[in-house]
């Protein structure tokens, strides 16, 4: 993705990494010279949340943790909250020189044209959009997918939109 960005966006522009946590990418970019924010559902989560809460833990289990939002402030990265299936992106018409949804677009179950719709609205005329998706002949995934455990490999559509809408 950094490879893509460089070749069609001017260093120094203005990119927003849509559905950037973790971070790493964020992080990478805002260190290559271009002015990134970061877009987050959630980005007040700690950064290791995510794997708390399978084993069952909660949210103040580690008061201490420092969250995604700190995490990029400590690098001079700002953030902001947008459900990209559901709210409109805090960005003005034609601001954005560059989106990304690296590795995010497949977990757009509900709405993703409205996400589109919204990237389009917010990139200036000529800016750029680079999508990159899970690559499904990872060694990883082909094991999953030879196991049969396909939910390891891509997660089935409805049982996104289940959860998307709180009913699984």
């Amino acid at each position: 993705a950094v490879a893509l960005l460089s070749r069609t966006v001017a260093k120094g522009s203005l990119v927003a990494d849509l559905g950037a946590f973790p971070g790493g990418l964020t992080r990478v970019i805002k260190k290559e010279g271009w002015n990134v924010i970061a877009i987050d559902k959630d980005p007040d989560r700690g950064l290791t949340l995510q794997h708390r809460f399978k084993e069952g833990a909660s949210r103040t289990d580690d008061a201490d943790e420092p969250s995604f939002t700190q995490s990029m402030q400590d690098i001079g990265v700002e953030t902001r909250v947008a459900d990209l299936e559901a709210s409109p992106l805090p960005f003005a018409n034609k601001e954005l020189d560059a989106a990304l949804l690296t590795e995010v677009i497949e977990h757009l179950c509900v709405n993703p044209l409205f996400t589109l719709a919204e990237i389009n609205r917010s990139l200036k005329p000529g800016g750029v959009l680079l999508i990159s998706t899970p690559n499904l002949t990872a060694l990883r995934r082909r094991i999953h997918f030879l196991d049969g455990n396909m939910e390891a490999v891509i997660e089935p559509p409805y049982i996104a939109f289940l959860k998307k809408i709180k009913i699984g």
